[in-house]
C-alpha cells in the first residue's frame, strides 16, 4: 500500500503538473499534531476539485486527498450530485468493498439521526491504544469524545464518534465522524479522525456557528451548513437533551446478493476505478430538515437534521 501511495503521488505530479496544489492543514489545538492532514486541489477542464486526507503517515494522507479530489471529478463528469455509496481505490475489488462500506455507514447514521437506533456507548477500555493519547489531550482541554455503536453484525462494525466542546474554556457544540469497517480498531480510528478534523477546522476559524433559526432560512442547506449548525452551543445542547434514540430493531442485511455495483467511468478509471454501491432499501444521506417519513422509517427527530457534514 505504501508503494501504491507513493506511485499515486508521483503520477499526479506528472499528470497535473502546475494544476495540482497541496496544502498542509495545521491543528492548532495540539502542541504536536497527531496526524498528517493534507488538502489537495486539482484543476481539470477549468474546474477545481478538492480532496482531503488524514492519516498517521504523510504518504497515505496525501494519497487519500488526491483520491478524494479525483472521486469528486468522476462524479462531476457523470453528473452525480451525491457521494452516497461511492468509493475510489487502486483496484476494482477494493473500490467495491469501500463503496459497500460507505453505503452501510450512511444508512446507519441516517437511522441514528431518525432516532431508530439506541445511543449505545462503546466501553473506553476498548478504545484503540494509538488514539488514547490524543483523546487524553482533548480531555485535558475539557473536550469529550464518545464512541457509539450503531451496528455490529456479520463481522461488520459501524461507529459514530461524537466530540463535544461544551466544557471547553471557549465552548463549542458537537462534531461527528462515522465509519463502517470489518475491523473494530479501524472503524473507531477513522470515525475519530473524521470528527477531530472538524474540531481542528473550527479552531482554525474555518467553521462559523449558525443558529437554528439561521439554518432554517437556508433554502438548500449544504454539508457545511450542518457543521455550522451542530457547532452552535444552544442547538447542540438542545440536541443532547431532546433527540430520541430508541431500539426499533429496524435493520437491513447487506449481503452479496442484496448489494450491486456500478462503475463510474471517467478519464482516470485506469489508475483509480470508482464504483457506486446500491441497495434498494438503504437510506441515503440527505441535507436539511428531514421529512416525517424517510422510506420505510419514521423520523422521530424532525427538528434535528443529519449529524454528518
Amino acid at each position: 500500500m505504501e508503494n501504491q501511495n507513493k506511485k499515486l503521488i508521483q503520477w499526479s505530479l506528472n499528470e497535473f503538473k502546475s494544476s495540482i496544489k497541496f496544502f498542509e492543514q495545521r491543528w492548532n489545538i495540539f502542541e504536536k499534531q497527531p496526524y498528517f492532514d493534507y488538502k489537495t486541489e486539482i484543476t481539470i477542464d477549468q474546474l477545481t476539485f478538492h480532496g482531503r486526507g488524514v492519516s498517521p503517515t504523510k504518504e497515505q494522507a496525501l494519497s487519500s486527498s488526491i483520491g478524494e479530489a479525483l472521486e469528486r471529478y468522476s462524479m462531476k463528469a457523470n453528473n452525480i450530485s451525491s457521494s452516497n455509496g461511492i468509493a475510489l481505490h487502486f483496484t476494482t475489488e477494493k473500490s467495491q468493498k469501500n463503496a459497500k462500506l460507505e453505503l452501510i455507514e450512511r444508512h446507519f447514521v441516517m437511522l441514528y439521526t431518525l432516532g431508530q437506533i439506541p445511543k449505545i456507548k462503546i466501553d473506553k477500555a476498548l478504545y484503540p491504544t494509538n488514539i488514547n493519547k490524543v483523546i487524553s489531550n482533548l480531555n485535558e482541554l475539557k473536550i469529550n469524545v464518545t464512541f457509539l455503536n450503531l451496528n455490529n453484525s456479520h463481522g461488520l462494525q459501524t461507529t459514530l464518534c461524537e466530540v463535544s466542546g461544551l466544557g471547553h474554556k471557549s465552548p463549542f457544540g458537537l462534531f461527528f465522524g462515522s465509519s463502517a469497517s470489518y475491523s473494530f480498531t479501524d472503524t473507531l480510528e477513522k470515525s475519530f479522525t473524521e470528527a477531530i478534523t472538524n474540531v481542528a477546522a473550527y479552531f482554525n476559524h474555518n467553521i462559523i456557528s449558525i443558529t437554528e433559526e439561521e439554518f432554517k432560512k437556508i433554502k438548500s442547506p449544504t454539508p457545511n451548513d450542518h457543521l455550522s449548525l451542530y457547532s452552535n452551543i444552544a442547538f447542540s445542547q438542545k440536541y443532547l437533551a431532546q433527540a430520541i434514540h430508541i431500539n426499533t430493531n429496524e435493520s437491513l442485511i447487506f449481503d452479496n446478493s442484496s448489494v450491486h455495483f456500478e462503475e463510474i467511468k471517467y478519464k482516470y478509471s485506469y489508475i483509480l476505478p470508482v464504483y457506486k454501491a446500491f441497495h434498494r432499501n438503504a437510506l441515503e444521506a440527505k441535507w436539511g430538515l428531514l421529512e416525517d417519513q424517510i422510506s420505510i422509517f419514521r423520523n422521530l427527530n424532525p427538528e434535528f437534521p443529519l449529524v454528518l457534514p
